[in-house]
């Protein structure tokens, strides 16, 4: 009796032990309940806090443009190009009188061209973009012994017109003949020599001063115009900038072999990573005329990165300051970033084609290098500008007619 009784004391505790265990299992799912209700609370958080962040952003956003645009529009109302470097005044003059005006007073920025009176777009705001040929990131310190800060390979003054929303560019030939001044290391002129104006940006020591000196220049060949900011770019950059865009596709407008890869002439180009380098940068030297047949390659490419580049910016203007922060250890600037942010949702909303690119033309001369009194066989390729073509890309891009009555 007693082991039946013992038995049924242990089959009570069984059942008592399975009731707890089954009781259990049914709480589970209480407690999962109860984190899925916290689930939806920081949900419901985050989804509150979507708004501030947008409106943060938004502030960020618009505190920069505005900023920017004070600095902007404030640099582009300042000084005119040389109108007695650009026109003949004299001949200025003997228009005026023709035209029965002795009461007009002449303006400044007025210049008398092929019988016509044209006066200085002052709203145009004008960056220079210089490609130096710099391995690895830009120089910080100035280089006045060396001058190893890298060559500008390209150089291009970049026009925005904010009253009919365009954008012009002029494409400098980088081996332009002008003066040049070369420095010393307590940013004195040591000497002033004629060569060509990518020697500039090294000679002036690179950095903040090469950069300085070299938009100085620029300024100098196109008559004194204002150049309100400037950027130097290295070419490494632009391997990043390019592959952030999404890549650029070109048709090759000549057959090149170089380090970067090579092409045939009509091939259809995907530029991705260093053989963008391949398509700008590399030239055949020993090709008179190549920095030429570059130039045009430049402006190919600037085209078709322009068009990815405004389509980026259209989706979200703060990718300009995406960008810059990716490639800030391959750029030379003394533009803000607020002031990037205003111009490149300025620029979105631009119209811009291959056709607004205008290159500088002149005369190409192969002057033979000599070594110890003798020729080595190789040559500079200097370039002469033609005034007349300067003359008439400047009117052209920067000046408006006057319409004299009388």
């Amino acid at each position: 009796m007693r082991k039946k009784e013992e038995k049924r004391e242990a089959r009570k505790k069984d059942e008592y032990s399975n009731h707890r265990r089954k009781t259990s299992r049914k709480a589970l799912p209480k407690k999962k309940r109860r984190r899925g209700s916290r689930k939806k609370r920081i949900l419901t958080a985050v989804l509150a806090a979507l708004p501030a962040t947008a409106a943060v952003i938004l502030v960020v956003f618009a505190a920069a443009y505005l900023s920017g645009r004070a600095k902007i529009l404030g640099a582009a109302q300042r000084g005119a190009p040389d109108a007695g470097l650009l026109a003949d005044q004299e001949v200025a003059e003997e228009l005026r009188l023709k035209a029965g005006l002795e009461t007009v007073q002449w303006q400044e920025d007025w210049v008398a061209i092929d019988g016509k009176v044209y006066s200085y777009d002052s709203n145009r705001i004008n960056l220079l973009v210089l490609g130096v040929d710099k391995k690895g990131k830009m120089d910080r310190e100035p280089d006045y012994e060396k001058w190893l800060s890298g060559q500008t390979d390209a150089i291009f003054v970049v026009s925005i017109n904010p009253t009919d929303k365009s954008v012009s560019v002029i494409g400098v030939p980088r081996n332009s003949m002008t003066n040049v001044d070369v420095y010393d290391s307590e940013e004195h002129i040591s000497r002033t020599i004629f060569d060509q104006i990518c020697l500039q940006y090294p000679y002036a020591g690179g950095a903040g001063h090469g950069l300085e000196k070299t938009k100085e220049a620029v300024s100098k060949l196109l008559y004194n115009l204002p150049i309100h900011g400037a950027v130097a770019v290295g070419y490494e950059a632009m391997s990043r900038i390019n592959d952030m865009a999404g890549g650029v596709d070109v048709v090759a407008l000549e057959s090149l072999t170089t380090p970067f890869g090579s092409y045939e002439k009509g091939e259809n180009l995907h530029l991705e990573g260093k053989y963008v380098l391949a398509y700008v940068k590399s030239r055949d030297i020993s090709v008179i005329g190549s920095p030429t047949m570059r130039l045009a390659r430049q402006k190919q490419y600037l085209t078709a990165l322009a068009g990815k580049m405004k389509d980026k910016v259209k989706e979200n203007p703060m990718v300009v300051k995406e960008m810059y922060d990716a490639v800030a250890g391959y750029v030379n600037t003394d533009i803000g970033i607020d002031e990037m942010v205003y111009l490149a949702a300025q620029a979105a909303g631009y119209k811009f084609s291959g056709e607004d690119i205008r290159l500088l033309e002149g005369d190409d001369k192969a002057v033979p290098i000599v070594k110890d009194g003798k020729e080595t066989g190789d040559f500079y390729d200097d370039l002469y500008l033609d005034e007349g073509n300067l003359k008439e890309t400047m009117i052209k891009v920067f000046y408006k007619e006057v319409k004299l009555g009388g």
